[in-house]
């Protein structure tokens, strides 16, 4: 995963719900405790995940 800095939220776009990916970033240790996500189901069906750097 790349770096990101405080001020930049990362967005992702998929076509599944992206159940994985809070349990990935809580196991891996470079990224454990350090990222808020959260994710939504657009009208089209596609999911969106946000991926935040703690403040």
């Amino acid at each position: 995963m790349g770096e990101i800095g405080a001020s930049q939220v990362l967005q992702v776009a998929s076509d599944h719900e992206p159940v994985g990916l809070p349990m990935e970033l809580e196991m891996r240790e470079q990224t454990k405790g350090r990222y808020d996500s959260s994710a939504g189901q657009r009208e089209g069906g596609a999911w969106l995940s946000r991926i935040k750097l703690k403040e």
